[in-house]
């Protein structure tokens, strides 16, 4: 269960961060995880950042036992937003709420630093973070858990490289849909 609060009006963009930042970390960490009923798969280790932030350096660590993939969250424009009124739930259940819909898209860099020593581990690296992550934004069971805080239908595209001089570079583009509460009249 996350424990990031859910999406807001005052607080789209930090809470979006905050709930991938955490549900990221659930799966990239280096270890084996159920996901949605499948066999328990291996998930590479990653450096989860967001927005304009630098990628940690260097993604492969001295005495480090296997490189590091890095995973940054970029926010693409709204799509549109649209509002509408439901039903309150719990004690003041005739009370209508404003909600909103907001159509998004991400955009998901997967890095790894092209070395000599790295060769292609790095590559590999890359491309199986990259195809790991897609899975897991497409998989209802593995997605349930940002429904919950107003993250829904998530739909990434395929993985695609991206030609870089110094790193093996793959996008995960999502497009995605926020709801949450508009606070207000």
């Amino acid at each position: 269960m996350l424990t990031a609060n859910a999406i807001t009006e005052l607080d789209v963009e930090s809470a979006t961060y905050a709930i991938f930042a955490e549900w990221l970390a659930k799966y990239f960490d280096g270890k084996t995880h159920d996901v949605g009923g499948n066999a328990a798969v291996q998930f590479p280790k990653a450096v989860i950042s967001f927005g304009q932030s630098p990628a940690t350096q260097p993604l492969n660590p001295a005495g480090a036992a296997t490189p590091h993939a890095s995973i940054l969250m970029v926010w693409g424009a709204p799509v549109n937003t649209r509002k509408f009124w439901q039903a309150a739930n719990g004690p003041n259940l005739g009370l209508a709420q404003q909600m909103a819909d907001r159509k998004v898209r991400w955009n998901f860099w997967v890095r790894c630093e092209q070395t000599a020593s790295a060769g292609n581990n790095a590559r590999k690296l890359s491309r199986q973070t990259a195809e790991k992550l897609s899975a897991l934004l497409s998989n209802p069971a593995t997605t349930q858990e940002l429904g919950q805080k107003g993250i829904h239908h998530c739909r990434p595209g395929e993985p695609e490289p991206v030609a870089d001089a110094g790193y093996i570079l793959m996008l995960v583009a999502c497009r995605a849909t926020l709801r949450y509460a508009v606070l207000g009249k």
